[in-house]
């Protein structure tokens, strides 16, 4: 059976379920504060690394499985 993907959100619908700051979210991440602001803004790139934590926090708040790919505007740096 195939595996199910979840549907595409973007981060900042995700940071407005998660009911969580950008600036409390870089701090639980312990990301800085930019890496969060491009995030949300989605018009630079952001190391996977950083993406991946901070989806961490995300992820625990909201009990889900998103991964950088699933992030809609989410552009990541080789």
């Amino acid at each position: 059976m195939p595996k199910m993907t979840q549907q595409k959100v973007t981060f900042k619908e995700l940071l407005d379920r998660a009911v969580i700051s950008q600036n409390e979210l870089s701090r639980e991440a312990r990301v800085d504060i930019n890496t969060v602001r491009k995030m949300a803004r989605g018009e630079e790139k952001v190391r996977r690394l950083k993406a991946l934590a901070v989806l961490r926090v995300l992820n625990e708040r909201l009990r889900t499985t998103y991964i950088p790919e699933e992030i809609e505007g989410l552009k990541l740096a080789e």
